[in-house]
């Protein structure tokens, strides 16, 4: 989970994937607002499980279509053993249910998540009064970060393994995961993070991927036996 991600200036492509959909209502759906009818949809995309993602039932066609067609696009750039981790996609209307604890837990008066990852599972929150929801590449790589993390692993936080190659390339991965580390005594973000900047260079390779190598060689080597 993150509140925001600063822009990842090398995901500059964009890659064509349209989901063969089906639809169905569920009538009592728990969204963070309660239970209510919510329209969901198989998502079926290349050497992937199907995926079934829910919005409210009044969201109109053009608008899922839309989202999904993001969504889409981010997820067929991950490694298909990754994209075969989640299972489900939820446009939740509210916002995030723990945000007053998180808002404590980090010292911020106010504290805004626009996604956070479950097992098997990611969860977009619309965040009132926005009309619509966030599923840029970063936020949809971050969280499939987690998920990998707590498919792999068991749980949100990497293994001391990590926290080795962290230490041995000296530095956290950014100041986001800094301060998660400081507030949580965990690397939960700083995987993350990685994970989502390590996937997009790997996809585009040249500069990006060199740069990331050199920069961050013990992250990398650990990325790489994990996703490929």
């Amino acid at each position: 989970m993150r509140p925001f991600l600063p822009t990842l200036a090398f995901l500059v492509g964009v890659a064509c994937a349209s989901p063969a959909r089906a639809q169905a209502l569920d009538p009592d759906f728990p969204f963070s607002t309660g239970p209510a009818p919510a329209r969901a949809e198989a998502i079926n995309l290349p050497y992937t499980p199907t995926i079934q993602a829910y919005f409210p039932a009044e969201v109109e066609e053009a608008q899922r279509t839309r989202l999904l067609g993001f969504l889409s696009q981010h997820l067929v750039m991950l490694p298909p053993a990754h994209r075969a981790l989640l299972h489900q996609v939820v446009f939740d209307p509210g916002g995030y249910p723990r945000a007053q604890a998180a808002a404590a837990r980090f010292k911020t008066a106010k504290f805004t998540a626009t996604a956070i990852a479950l097992p098997q599972s990611i969860v977009f929150y619309r965040n009132p009064p926005s009309p619509d929801w966030t599923v840029t590449r970063g936020v949809v790589f971050h969280e499939m970060g987690h998920v990998l993390a707590m498919a792999k692993f068991g749980a949100s936080a990497p293994p001391a393994a990590w926290t080795e190659a962290a230490r041995s390339d000296g530095m956290f991965f950014t100041q986001y995961s800094r301060n998660a580390f400081n507030t949580t005594g965990t690397l939960v973000e700083d995987f993350a993070d990685a994970y989502a900047n390590f996937v997009g260079a790997r996809y585009f390779g040249g500069e990006d991927l060199t740069a990331f190598q050199a920069t961050y060689p013990a992250r990398y080597r650990l990325l790489e036996s994990y996703a490929y």
